[in-house]
């Protein structure tokens, strides 16, 4: 048993933890809005649509990359770089962690921004990366 037989379960069940988190910030942002505006704001004022639509953007945009990373792994151009699988799995990890505590401890509604950047973007231009690079070697290997 190698350490890919485990590194890629481990990064898929990271990824769809870190995709679920998304999706309970995404259901339940009320509590981060009203962090930052205060709990007496009315949910039909300009700010509390500005915040929700950033929070729904942000949780959009890293559904998206999130899916996008499942279909490079089911691709399996990167399966057997070993150290990239263990970078994604901290990442994942980190952003399921960070993600709940977001949600939990009702951080300020712009906060997932900085979250997205370090956690999501940075995940996927290394994979996005990876796998360009993998699939450029495997095809110069086919011809």
């Amino acid at each position: 048993m190698g350490v890919a037989d485990t590194l890629i379960p481990t990064k898929f069940i990271f990824i769809i933890t870190h995709l679920l988190s998304t999706i309970v910030i995404l259901s339940a942002n009320q509590q981060n809005i009203y962090a930052t505006l205060g709990s007496k704001v009315n949910v039909a004022s300009d700010a509390y649509d500005g915040a929700h639509s950033g929070i729904v953007a942000a949780c959009v945009i890293t559904i998206i990359f999130l899916a996008f990373e499942l279909i490079f792994l089911f691709l399996g151009y990167t399966l057997f770089y070993d150290r990239l699988n263990l970078f994604q799995c901290i990442m994942h990890a980190l952003a399921t962690l960070t993600y709940a505590w977001y949600n939990l401890d009702s951080w300020q509604w712009y906060t997932i921004w900085y979250l997205f950047g370090f956690l999501t973007v940075i995940p996927f231009l290394v994979e996005l990366s990876a796998t360009g690079v993998a699939f450029l070697y495997y095809r110069k290997l086919a011809t």
